[in-house]
């Protein structure tokens, strides 16, 4: 599981969501189509208004994979 500080988290109501779709990031390899998945992932936090999630993970302040 991603670490993810209680602050980044807008909505203590989506901490669950958050974890479930960071960990769909979080690969030890990385596969042709990542983009598209961490594509995918920013809409989906999005709709859940976690934009300080969104913000971290474009600025690379969230590590993922090995």
């Amino acid at each position: 599981m991603v670490y993810i500080p209680n602050e980044w988290i807008k909505y203590k109501k989506n901490e669950e969501n958050v974890h479930e779709l960071l960990n769909e990031l979080d690969n030890d390899i990385i596969v042709s189509d990542t983009k598209e998945k961490k594509q995918e992932i920013i809409k989906k936090l999005e709709n859940l208004g976690e934009t300080i999630i969104i913000e971290k993970i474009i600025n690379n302040k969230i590590t993922l994979g090995a």
